[in-house]
């Protein structure tokens, strides 16, 4: 029987898009390769959480992938938990090298198709690892420190064909939460935390568990 290939999932809600528009909600599979996440990441775009779901799910059953892949885990740059004052903790930090949007001024897409995908992901692979992602804040921090350089090499060269096309952006970021999917199985704690535990008291929709990996900061430059 051949080895198992694993797959790593990232989406980036994005909205319906105009009439006769495929979509703004970006999504990615990516493979594992000796345990680093290779190119070229399969990647598309959908309409809404439920669109995305299928669309990958049909990806994942082309041949290209065969019967022996194995979805291991999701990234999704949207809030998967909320707080009773609509704040979360981690909103408060800026410790991510970039600023957070508050979630009461979040659009729908985000705020609403995040949580839905949540849902649909795990009805689709029952006890899946799904992790929160920031894509604009994963750049800055990996980078700017030694401990992630193999990390940040990944990005590159999954996204490297990306970067000069605007309209793939929905894509390339859906793909760097690949990456956040991909570091929550690894959990290198050394490097590497989950910010869902320094929440007070979240509220998880669904009551589906989820976590926030993201890199420990190392010495950023001044913004």
């Amino acid at each position: 029987m051949p080895e198992s290939i694993n797959l790593f999932l990232g989406f980036d809600p994005g909205g319906a898009g105009p009439p006769n528009h495929g979509g703004n909600f970006g999504w990615s599979i990516c493979r594992e390769v000796n345990g680093q996440l290779v190119p070229p990441a399969t990647t598309g775009l959908a309409r809404n959480a439920w669109d995305a779901l299928n669309q990958v799910r049909n990806a994942i059953r082309f041949p290209g992938y065969q019967t022996n892949a194995r979805v291991l885990a999701a990234g999704i740059d949207a809030p998967l938990f909320w707080t009773r004052t609509g704040r979360r903790t981690i909103d408060n930090q800026n410790n991510l090298g970039v600023t957070p949007m508050a979630i009461n001024s979040l659009q729908g897409s985000v705020l609403v198709q995040g949580p839905l995908l949540v849902k649909h992901l795990r009805d689709a692979w029952g006890d899946l690892t799904i992790t929160e992602s920031y894509p604009r804040a994963l750049e800055h921090l990996l980078p700017h420190t030694g401990n992630h350089q193999a990390e940040h090499e990944m990005v590159q060269r999954l996204t490297e064909h990306m970067a000069a096309d605007p309209g793939q952006n929905h894509e390339r970021d859906a793909t760097i939460c690949a990456v956040s999917a991909w570091a929550s199985i690894h959990q290198n704690r050394a490097t590497w935390q989950d910010l869902y535990l320094l929440e007070c008291n979240p509220i998880t929709p669904f009551d589906i568990p989820v976590s926030y990996w993201m890199p420990i900061p190392g010495n950023l430059p001044p913004r």
